[in-house]
């Protein structure tokens, strides 16, 4: 073994067993990640939301009629509460039972709808790789309530044909009930699955994640961080779960739509006498009487993606601050000087990122204080 190779074995040693590295997210790495406007994918709820171009207040595409998603609820547009600062979907009971005509994602000709909800339906597909993440107050308490922050599409006409979906965080039914635990799941079909395009035929990787607090007392951040052989999932910043994968048959590659909704799961709500079958749940659905709405409450969406300039090969680096922290083809360090990498900031902390290969030269000094931090991550060209 060469010394060459014998110090990058010191320094990857180095970096895995240091407790100064952290995740190399917007939090942690502000300088290498882009904010992406209102336009294309961001939302402060600080502005009255815009219904003509970026949001649908209902479920859209072919999904189960204007208003309903075929649950125990009614979608209503005025569940959406603008504060100025927050979103907030109401779930309540209605004042009266509104028939409606069901198309049969249940079953029957027509459901009384007894519950109202609410759900904000990006318009265009604009997410496709990066960072997500929401600051969120959730529901609890309750058995029936079904609140998601997800990012979904499917076109069996594309060629090839797919079904994609990510639950970013999910909180629905017992889950709900229990208050200190969250889900997640991806749901993926290809043609190397089967042959039917179908979601009944997709595969999915569900996980329920512990929280240490209650989801309903205050906001936490909920994350992903995804690429296309990688999604990550986190919880104040703190990774909770992470799925690996080259195949590209676990991880979605194609470009969703983003949903926050809040409904109630049909499978486990009180449901009025006329609705096709019927469920006896093991708590209530916790709305005792008119007037006592529980609130799925969002103070943003954010979504951010890496600066990204993956056919430039950065050679000789020497002096730190000439990087311009974007993805490289490569990146190796000038063996003629002494690079030092010495963040002292989380703003000036160093994550060098390549697809093919980091080479660090003999002579690199890496001396990060307890606040800033080093890191080397080679990853596929992030889009």
């Amino acid at each position: 073994m060469s010394k060459f190779e014998k110090h990058i074995i010191f320094v990857l040693m180095l970096l895995l067993s240091s407790t100064l590295i952290k995740a190399q997210i917007p939090f942690n790495d502000p300088s290498s990640w882009n904010l992406q406007s209102a336009a294309n994918g961001t939302e402060e709820f600080n502005a009255p939301l815009d219904f003509i171009t970026n949001w649908h207040n209902r479920y859209n595409f072919n999904w189960n009629g204007t208003y309903s998603y075929g649950a125990a609820e009614i979608c209503y547009p005025d569940s959406l509460i603008e504060t100025g600062t927050t979103l907030k979907i109401k779930l309540d009971t209605l004042a009266q039972g509104i028939k409606v005509v069901d198309i049969g994602n249940y079953g029957g000709d027509s459901v009384t709808y007894v519950y109202q909800g609410g759900v904000l339906w990006r318009k265009q597909l604009l997410y496709k790789y990066g960072y997500l993440e929401i600051s969120a107050k959730f529901p609890t308490g309750c058995y029936s309530l079904w609140t998601t922050f997800w990012l979904w599409f499917e076109d069996c006409y594309a060629s090839p044909p797919y079904y994609n979906e990510i639950d970013i965080i999910e909180n629905a039914a017992e889950i709900v009930y229990d208050g200190y635990k969250v889900t997640s799941n991806t749901w993926i079909w290809t043609p190397e699955i089967s042959d039917t395009c179908a979601y009944q035929n997709c595969v999915t990787n569900y996980e329920a994640l512990n929280t240490a607090f209650l989801l309903s007392a205050d906001f936490h951040k909920y994350a992903i961080e995804w690429a296309p052989d990688r999604i990550i999932w986190y919880i104040d910043d703190i990774v909770v779960r992470t799925i690996y994968d080259t195949s590209g048959l676990k991880i979605p590659q194609n470009a969703m739509t983003a949903i926050l909704s809040a409904g109630i799961n049909p499978s486990k709500a009180f449901l009025p006498a006329d609705w096709t079958f019927s469920h006896t749940p093991t708590a209530p659905v916790c709305f005792d009487g008119f007037g006592h709405p529980k609130y799925f409450e969002i103070d943003y969406l954010r979504y951010y993606k890496l600066n990204v300039d993956c056919s430039d090969d950065l050679t000789n680096l020497c002096v730190p601050t000439s990087y311009s922290r974007a993805v490289k083809k490569s990146i190796t360090t000038n063996p003629s000087c002494t690079p030092t990498f010495n963040p002292t900031t989380l703003a000036g902390s160093y994550t060098l990122r390549a697809v093919d290969h980091v080479t660090l030269n003999e002579g690199v000094v890496i001396n990060p204080t307890s606040v800033g931090y080093f890191a080397i991550q080679t990853m596929e060209c992030p889009q």
